[in-house]
């Protein structure tokens, strides 16, 4: 007699992760399943981003599952699936990166620095 448990195919662990990640945390609805979008799948892990249809927040979560079974790590973000495939792989910042953006918004032209970021960013719309 073979008491091996069948093996679980990844698609089927993944629906699994996200029956953990049932509610907006900011509201507490109900999340839809259709409203996940897998962003990547790497070995046993999935990044997955959720959108709550009732107060439009955001979240990304971390979905791994293994020998020991399944667990999630959620980040509430202001990001779209877009800018989170767009920032994934961008460039990363050094400690002079973030020294410059601290001088330049400390500085005495901090406003005129601020306006001109403003003023260059392209409209975003909710996704």
């Amino acid at each position: 007699m073979d008491n091996k448990k069948p093996k679980t195919n990844l698609s089927q662990m993944l629906i699994q992760g996200l029956r953990l990640l049932t509610h907006c945390p900011l509201c507490e609805s109900d999340y839809q399943p259709v409203s996940a979008k897998v962003i990547e799948e790497k070995d046993n892990a999935h990044l997955v981003y959720i959108r709550c249809k009732n107060c439009l927040s955001s979240v990304l979560a971390v979905v791994i599952t293994g020998s020991a079974g399944i667990s999630s790590m959620c980040l509430v973000t202001d990001l779209n699936s877009e800018d989170i495939r767009r920032f994934q792989y961008a460039e990363k910042l050094s400690i002079d990166d973030v020294i410059d953006i601290h001088e330049a918004v400390s500085g005495q032209d901090s406003q005129d620095f601020i306006h001109s970021l403003v003023a260059t960013q392209p409209s975003t719309s909710i996704h």
